[in-house]
């Protein structure tokens, strides 16, 4: 049971929507855009994700927080850039979401680039594939709910005395976790379903789960089934624009290789 919930855990992340999450943002402004890189390693292996930033902003506070999934990954070091007269971040390295947070009595002129790096080990009992870390602003001790908005408490300048929000948006990445030699090496969509052609020795027990997204990114439609000689999940009315996301599981539900994608064209 401990298992099943570990893998619905890592799926219900992996099924987020495809699109980051921008902040609220007003005007012509285009949002600077707070990203996470990507990394892959096996079992047992030390990666690092890097936090970066778009393009130059000028702050008085940057407050962000990291999410990842505690039963693939522990967080083993961070590294956040000079320059903000407070740098802060959670007390305790087992804190999740980890908090980072750079703080000024006025302004700061950053250039875009990396501002953090975290390090984690991957697990040796992981699920491989992907696993995802996410990036948002900083919701407050409380967490979601709380009184905390990003451009009003965190994440803003300061202009004549008033804070200004940063108009930020976010964009998550993932820690690839290696295993078993198999791939979904390929999808092609006949007619209304998308076939996979998988490489590697499936079990007795093995399924497909499919996920159809639109072109906004809004998950539409989820399809489970049994893996067979020609393994093919169906949907109804695939439109142009449409992603599928496709993840092969065990019996157990853990994913045994990465994800793979294809949008219709």
């Amino acid at each position: 049971m401990k298992r099943w919930f570990a893998a619905l855990l890592t799926l219900a992340l992996l099924l987020s929507p495809l699109t980051p999450r921008a902040a609220a943002a007003s005007g012509k402004a285009v949002p600077v855009l707070v990203s996470l890189s990507s990394a892959e390693g096996e079992a047992g292996e030390r990666v690092t994700v890097e936090v970066s930033l778009s393009r130059m902003i000028w702050f008085a506070n940057l407050s962000l927080q990291i999410g990842y999934d505690a039963d693939a990954l522990t967080l083993t070091g961070v590294a956040m850039r000079d320059g903000a007269k407070l740098s802060e971040t959670s007390q305790t390295l087992d804190v999740n979401p980890y908090v980072l947070v750079w703080a000024n009595a006025g302004n700061v002129r950053w250039e875009a680039g990396v501002i953090a790096a975290l390090t984690f080990a991957i697990r040796e009992d992981a699920p491989k594939g992907e696993s995802p870390v996410t990036v948002d602003f900083y919701h407050g001790r409380g967490g979601a709910g709380t009184a905390y908005r990003d451009g009003e408490q965190v994440n803003f300048r300061v202009l004549n005395g008033d804070k200004t929000p940063l108009r930020l948006s976010y964009q998550g990445g993932s820690v690839t976790v290696a295993g078993e030699d198999c791939e979904i090496a390929s999808l092609t969509r006949e007619g209304g379903g998308i076939i996979a052609q998988l490489v590697g020795d499936a079990e007795q027990g093995d399924r497909l789960l499919a996920a159809r997204y639109g072109s906004g990114g809004q998950l539409r439609e989820l399809k489970l089934t049994a893996w067979d000689a020609a393994p093919r999940c169906v949907f109804d009315g695939l439109e142009t624009g449409d992603t599928v996301k496709l993840f092969w599981l065990s019996p157990d539900g853990v994913p045994r290789c990465a994800a793979r994608s294809m949008t219709i064209q």
